[in-house]
């Protein structure tokens, strides 16, 4: 099977993933808001992911996993127990590897799964966290000179990165 192919078929398997998180139903008052629903949050933490490996400055260890913190609106908390649920997030950590849904979500360490990290271009790794507020908050306001631009990073491109 040709790298070509096997792309595909991740490319694939990862869209049909998300289709089905776009599914889950937002639990927010407000429906034309994106906050509060599991799409929505999984949407901002891509985007928020994916700048740390392509936009910022190179770091050996890009920021590619949250940690919950206190004050979070509810419907942000359903949203991630919706992730643990459907498999969108998975829990981090040694010392709780047999996490159970009833524990409090405050101080836990979350990472995208890697089902989606063909879509966003993101490594294969936990990597840094940082806290959830900090990731989810407006960045419309934050300025930083960008390593790429995103128009600038071909769609294709993973096939082709270790051809000879």
């Amino acid at each position: 099977m040709s790298r070509e192919t096997q792309y595909a078929a991740l490319t694939s398997a990862a869209g049909k993933f998300l289709a089905y998180i776009s599914t889950i139903p937002s639990t927010s008052k407000d429906s034309s808001s994106e906050e509060g629903g599991l799409k929505g949050l999984v949407d901002k933490l891509s985007a928020a992911f994916r700048n740390s490996v392509l936009l910022e400055e190179f770091t050996l260890d890009p920021v590619l996993s949250f940690e919950v913190d206190a004050g979070l609106r509810s419907e942000v908390i359903q949203a991630i127990y919706d992730g643990l649920y459907s498999g969108a997030f998975i829990p981090q950590g040694d010392q709780n590897r047999e996490f159970k849904l009833s524990h409090e979500l405050v101080g836990q360490k979350f990472r995208i799964t890697y089902l989606l990290a063909p879509l966003e271009m993101l490594p294969l790794r936990s990597g840094k966290s940082r806290m959830l507020s900090s990731l989810v908050r407006d960045r419309s306001q934050v300025r930083r000179r960008p390593r790429w631009l995103v128009e600038q990073v071909p769609v294709q491109m993973q096939p082709t990165l270790f051809i000879d």
